[in-house]
């Protein structure tokens, strides 16, 4: 079972999932619930995010060639790429807040009737998979999903405690080339189900 759509199942409005994993995870089957090794960001998953969702961009910067005789671009030369992943948390767990001081939720230790989360992060950069799930944008009832094999958190921490509102933190990972993808999804893939069997 899948998550609904309802028709025009292209016209998406529906909150999605973000998960992490080891760098190198394998995809989950695109109509299979994401196994164990696929941690949930957030304790609610998708209800303890700010409501401008998940966001999957994907930027790029381009050198342009013009000949001397035209002002037009004559050509495009594309010179960077990147797949960036981002999410606002308003989950307080130190399991969660992990994930924006660039740990693994595993990272926790707990002793007693504590638990305790080391704010150090060092110069080493701790490398994940995601897993970005949400509705079908071909029919009613399946699953689309980006899986990015390899990415960093590229995030900053700020945390503001007021009290007339949720604390929330930006998490924003970068995707890392991942040498051993499919030729051309060294960056991650979107994949989704079409109705067809």
């Amino acid at each position: 079972m899948g998550l609904p759509n309802a028709y025009p199942y292209e016209v998406m409005g529906a909150p999605h999932s973000l998960y992490i994993g080891v760098v190198g995870l394998a995809r989950p089957a695109i109509d299979a619930a994401p196994a164990a090794d696929w941690k949930l960001v957030g304790t609610a998953g998708n209800r303890s995010y700010a409501e401008e969702g998940v966001r999957v961009n994907s930027p790029a910067a381009y050198n342009i060639f013009r000949g001397l005789g035209q002002a037009a671009p004559r050509k495009y030369f594309r010179s960077e790429e990147d797949v960036k992943i981002a999410v606002t948390l308003a989950d307080m767990t130190l399991e969660s807040l992990a994930s924006a001081f660039n740990k693994l939720s595993t990272d926790v230790v707990e002793a007693g009737a504590t638990r305790t989360l080391g704010l150090s992060r060092g110069l080493g950069v701790q490398t994940m998979a995601l897993l970005v799930r949400g509705p079908s944008p071909y029919m009613d009832d399946g699953f689309a999903q980006f899986w990015v094999p390899a990415a960093c958190n590229i995030s900053s921490v700020e945390l503001a405690f007021r009290r007339d509102n949720a604390t929330t933190y930006p998490l924003e990972f970068g995707a890392v080339w991942y040498d051993l993808a499919a030729a051309g999804e060294e960056m991650g893939v979107m994949e989704a189900n079409d109705g067809t069997t």
